[in-house]
């Protein structure tokens, strides 16, 4: 499904390169590029009416940002939606894993003086990469929860 979407967003990017903005008329086509590619992903029709209607709805009249093309701009909507449709939170993962962190310490699990999993054993156990796990130490460094 993603290989899909994903060179059909590609298409999307090239059809609207030159636009100053998004509109109605030059987003239908690629957001039926994007109807296209999860239907023939099996996503229900009902969920792909929605998400679709979400998506027109944020991204009709949005100024593009001068370092991105009309197409970059939509694809970002796209992907906050799919994220959303997909139960994605709008929290940075690394906070998320922090104040999993810190609840256990909360909790007692984890106590003063007990050492925390290498950055890479909790990168591998938990499925996220290295660089998420070590941003949520630095941030629970910084609240003085944690120290080297």
């Amino acid at each position: 499904m993603l290989d899909n979407l994903t060179a059909r967003l590609g298409r999307v990017m090239k059809q609207l390169r030159g636009e100053a903005r998004l509109t109605d008329a030059n987003i239908q086509d690629a957001l039926r590029e994007v109807r296209m590619a999860l239907l023939e992903a099996d996503v229900a029709l009902p969920v792909v009416r929605d998400f679709i209607s979400a998506v027109r709805e944020k991204a009709i009249g949005q100024e593009v940002v001068s370092s991105l093309t009309p197409g970059q701009a939509l694809v970002g909507v796209v992907q906050r939606e799919l994220a959303t449709l997909m139960g994605g939170s709008a929290t940075p993962l690394y906070l998320q894993l922090a104040e999993l962190i810190r609840g256990r310490i909360r909790d007692g699990v984890i106590r003063i003086g007990d050492a925390l999993p290498s950055e890479r054993e909790l990168s591998e156990t938990i499925g996220i990469s290295r660089v998420t796990v070590r941003r949520a130490i630095e941030a629970l460094l910084r609240e003085g929860l944690l120290s080297r």
